[in-house]
């Protein structure tokens, strides 16, 4: 087999397998943001990001405490950062973030 073979297929399955994680944390519900804004005196702009919830945080009335999960990229990540930290806690790997 030559190396682009080797390529192509650790490239299929690596995308299977991001798939297979993915999927079931969407099954969970969808990724659902709200994106707010921050001004900063020293950058003299607003500077964006944005929150997910869990989905038990509305049913508790938001008494309950939660970890904080910070991505760093968001605009790139956020989506599967926050499919992963769903499915993880769906399995109990993970608290709720």
């Amino acid at each position: 087999m030559t190396s682009a073979h080797v390529r192509r297929r650790r490239t299929i399955v690596s995308a299977l397998l991001g798939c297979a994680l993915v999927a079931p944390a969407i099954a969970n519900g969808p990724i659902t943001s709200s994106l707010q804004t921050l001004a900063s005196r020293h950058l003299g702009t607003e500077r964006s990001y944005r929150i997910d919830l869990p989905a038990s945080y509305a049913a508790s009335g938001s008494q309950q405490r939660y970890p904080l999960l910070l991505v760093l990229d968001a605009q790139q990540h956020f989506a599967h950062v926050a499919a992963n930290a769903r499915f993880l806690a769906a399995q109990g790997d993970i608290p709720e973030l």
